[in-house]
């Protein structure tokens, strides 16, 4: 039996080391062990079953409903959730169709008015309406008429798209815990809950946030050397070793939600940001003592007290964070 290592699978599929792991602890995926080797590897039973995963988040299937097709092999099942993501793209496919209309009619009503300036009044949402309900009967997802209702719930679609926020980060004392190795991430987080419940943070401090990032990042993109988490807290309290105290020192961010797994969407926010012409990536030291090795984004799960006694991923939020300053006119 062939084995891949997960550095190699990772390289190969082009996707991150910590999805992979992501996988197999949602038993979408199943590793085996090299002989001398740390590391987690696949068989080719598992690397088919991973194209078949990605395939199947490439038509944009969820996870959960991607491990009940492959696990029951249902073609039933199949058929239900498919239909399902298509009708949830011929939503998106109508609020596209809703907007282009309305662009469209604008677009008729000013060739009209030229030369002459704009009316004050012509963006009011009763214009607006008159031009919703001028519009096709095929272009308004087969309906006579268009409400108001049905424009928002329209762009809110489309907003979703794109919701990247800018966020102030304050300064906070945090505890923090670093590992390498495989399980990194598990290694970390593991103990930075047990500090929690030992120590009663939640009861004294129940606005406590949890964050992490990569360190030692790698420069390959989506690699991972170590990773290391935090918890704020008082900046009287005391950290039990292997725990370290560190002071963060805030900063601007761009941050984007996600519900947990859909780390690909990291290239998505880094390419907003290098590509925004009001922001650019600020690679200043945000922690004391400084870290030069560490990745300068962050993600930080949402709601973290809620999710202290729930270790199941499903229903899990995370802000990914990308560090930002203004560009300088």
């Amino acid at each position: 039996m062939t084995l891949q290592p997960i550095s190699k699978v990772s390289k190969a599929y082009s996707v991150s080391t910590r999805t992979l792991r992501y996988y197999e602890q949602l038993g979408l995926l199943q590793s085996s062990k090299l002989p001398g080797y740390a590391y987690r590897a696949y068989d080719e039973e598992a690397l088919s079953r991973l194209r078949q995963i990605l395939v199947l988040r490439k038509l944009r299937i969820p996870l959960k409903q991607i491990g009940a097709i492959l696990e029951t092999r249902d073609a039933r099942l199949a058929m239900e959730v498919f239909e399902q993501s298509i009708a949830g793209l011929q939503s998106e496919k109508q609020a596209l169709e809703t907007i282009e209309g309305i662009l469209r009619s604008f677009v008729r009503e000013l060739e009209k008015l030229l030369p002459a300036p704009l009316s004050p009044h012509v963006f009011e949402q009763e214009h607006v309406m008159e031009l919703v309900q001028a519009l096709s009967v095929k272009t308004l997802s087969q309906k006579e008429e268009t409400s108001m209702e049905e424009l928002n719930r329209a762009s809110e679609i489309l907003e979703q798209l794109k919701d990247i926020r800018i966020l102030y980060l304050p300064p906070m004392t945090v505890a923090s815990c670093q590992s390498t190795g495989d399980n990194q991430e598990e290694v970390v987080g593991a103990a930075i809950s047990t500090f929690i419940k030992e120590s009663g943070l939640g009861e004294f401090k129940p606005d406590f946030r949890r964050i992490g990032f990569n360190n030692p990042a790698s420069e390959q993109p989506g690699g991972s050397l170590g990773y290391e988490a935090w918890v704020s807290i008082p900046g009287d309290m005391e950290v039990p070793a292997p725990l370290v105290k560190k002071q963060f020192l805030g900063g601007l961010y761009a941050a984007h939600m996600i519900a947990f797994g859909e780390f690909q969407e990291w290239g998505r926010l880094w390419q907003w940001v290098m590509d925004n012409e009001q922001y650019e990536v600020d690679f200043s030291p945000r922690t004391d003592p400084a870290d030069p090795r560490a990745d300068p984004s962050l993600e930080e799960q949402l709601n973290a007290i809620h999710h202290l006694e729930d270790t199941s991923p499903f229903g899990t939020q995370l802000d990914l964070l990308v560090p930002i300053k203004p560009k300088q006119s």
